[in-house]
């Protein structure tokens, strides 16, 4: 089970769950993933990927995200729900049945299995990228940048690309190192729980109080930050086709 039996192009465009994180999840054992924008519950789109991931020795899953979580909530919920308990295979039925996506990630986050650290820029502007690092058991390695988030609207309603290559078709060019250099760089920042250099603020997931937590996240609303005259805007729009 690894990388090179996924056989999948090198463009992806379109079904994102099952043209690319199911399989790829299925087939490593590390991913380091840059994202900007986070919905937690899209964990149970890729359950099935999940599954797979986690029987293999060693697996773990590093994340650095934005403040800007849709449902920032779960995250902090997941935190709460951590008991002192050890994960074990018994319960992987637990993962496939269970639909409270903060249990799931509770026990991910327990186990090390995921780990996340959020970070925010000190000029006040976006951590923007959307970058990661797939690896297997053989050292095989899959490097992807493209336009969507793991979020529900970038998995499946928006026009979005990912771009990959694949260290078994092709030797590693200077997008691994870059990403390798850049991901190290700013994830040592929050090895004591939280820590900053001239551009980043890093906060650890499991080390900062809930209170501070529900500060750094900027939840993303449904609703418009402004006033708007619905009726009288699509007026105007129609009167200037």
């Amino acid at each position: 089970s690894v990388l090179k039996s996924t056989n999948l192009g090198d463009t992806i465009d379109s079904d994102f769950i099952n043209n690319f994180y199911l399989p790829y999840l299925k087939e490593s054992k590390l991913y380091d993933l840059m994202v900007c924008y986070l919905n937690p519950e899209t964990f149970l789109d890729i359950q099935e990927g999940l599954d797979n991931f986690i029987d293999k020795d060693g697996c773990c899953w590093r994340m650095l995200i934005s403040p800007e979580v849709t449902r920032g909530d779960i995250l902090i919920d997941a935190k709460n729900k951590i008991k002192d308990f050890e994960f074990s295979q018994e319960n992987k039925n637990f993962f496939k049945n269970e639909k409270d996506v903060a249990n799931l990630i509770a026990w991910l986050l327990k186990d090390g299995i995921l780990q996340i650290r959020v970070v925010s820029k000190k000029n006040g502007s976006k951590f923007h990228l959307k970058q990661g690092l797939f690896q297997d058991s053989e050292g095989s390695r899959l490097f992807h940048n493209g336009s969507n988030n793991l979020t529900k609207s970038g998995m499946f309603n928006n026009d979005e690309s990912i771009t990959t290559i694949k260290s078994w078709i092709q030797p590693e060019n200077d997008s691994f190192s870059k990403f390798d250099n850049k991901f190290e760089q700013i994830w040592k920042l929050a090895e004591n729980g939280e820590g900053e250099d001239d551009d980043y603020f890093v906060y650890d997931l499991m080390s900062v109080p809930e209170d501070k937590l529900k500060d750094i996240f900027q939840e993303v609303s449904d609703e418009r930050p402004y006033a708007l005259h619905v009726e009288a805007h699509k007026q105007f729009l129609s009167e200037t086709k």
